[in-house]
């Protein structure tokens, strides 16, 4: 029997992270009604550790449905991404990271909610909490006990699609979401989740549930870093293909939108206004349009938050 939904996973370098979270997928599988429906889908970036032999191990006793695929050479992690994208059978897909822990009773929600005849959803973003080194849960977004439905449509990507710029716990009908993303190759990037859950948000209703909080470890080291812009150029590419669906206005909104929420990617500094303008002139050469407004927007917000940098002081 075909899987409705498949947990898609992509490591690297990380054995026991996963191992750990294979422990906790399965304890999370075991309970549901149905775990058959459910398929893990690991593609490994050609790791150099034991990843291999950990889901070999754990494929042989946990009674889990396992698909793994070892890349020949480690391709980046937007293009095993994509791999897996590509690769995937089911309607329904969840990403997770592999050091990332999805919440309890968060499976069988999901399924519950895609199995809805009348109105499914084309993605389901959960709740999200930064999991320290000393084992402490530091919440990341605030919780509501009660899930809400979101209408497709531009209100819906602006309020909720920057959510997307963390993968774990997130869920998406996989129609159509792979032929969009590469349509646009001129636009990809790491970032991908947002181009996804936008597309998602502009042309399917959704589901918000963040008392369903992911588990998000962020001590691990990664293998990438931050720009001189905190990869916001990198982040915008992932709108830019909606250009000609809403206009420049809209995708303005979007931009801006991401650029005042997720600000600490500047870093700003009181004493180093040289630093920001440089940021302001790098950010606004790299979009490859001319957007009517979006310069002044962005400028006025970096002043307000540079000014806010003095209150300290």
């Amino acid at each position: 029997m075909s899987a409705i939904l498949q947990i898609l996973i992509p490591t690297f370098n990380r054995a026991m992270a996963l191992e750990k979270n294979l422990g906790h997928l399965k304890q999370e599988i075991g309970g549901l009604a149905h775990p058959d429906n459910v398929e893990i889908f690991i593609s490994d970036n050609c790791s150099q550790d034991e990843t291999r032999q950990v889901v070999k191990d754990y494929d042989l006793i946990s009674q889990l449905r396992i698909k793994y695929h070892r890349q020949q050479k480690n391709i980046g992690l937007e293009a095993n991404v994509l791999w897996l994208l590509k690769n995937t059978e089911s309607p329904y897909i969840l990403w997770c990271g592999d050091d990332d822990f999805l919440s309890e009773g968060y499976l069988d929600f999901v399924l519950s909610s895609i199995s809805d005849e009348l109105v499914p959803p084309g993605l389901i973003i959960p709740g999200l909490s930064s999991l320290l080194e000393n084992g402490i849960l530091s919440p990341g977004r605030a919780k509501i006990d009660d899930p809400i439905s979101i209408p497709s449509g531009f209100e819906a990507a602006w309020a909720y699609s920057h959510l997307a710029h963390q993968m774990s716990g997130l869920v998406m009908k996989r129609e159509g979401l792979y032929e969009h993303y590469v349509d646009f190759e001129e636009y990809r990037n790491p970032y991908l989740f947002i181009h996804l859950a936008t597309y998602e948000l502009l042309n399917r209703p959704a589901i918000y549930a963040p008392s369903f909080d992911t588990k998000v470890t962020v001590f691990n080291a990664k293998d990438w870093s931050y720009n001189e812009v905190g990869l916001l150029d990198e982040v915008f590419k992932s709108y830019y293909p909606f250009k000609s669906q809403l206009g420049e206005k809209q995708l303005i909104e979007l931009l801006i939108r991401f650029s005042i929420i997720h600000s600490y990617r500047y870093d700003i500094k009181p004493f180093k206004p040289g630093r920001l303008l440089n940021q302001f002139r790098q950010l606004n050469s790299s979009i490859p349009f001319k957007l009517e407004g979006f310069k002044s927007r962005l400028g006025v917000h970096l002043v307000k938050d540079y000014l806010l940098s003095w209150k300290p002081l």
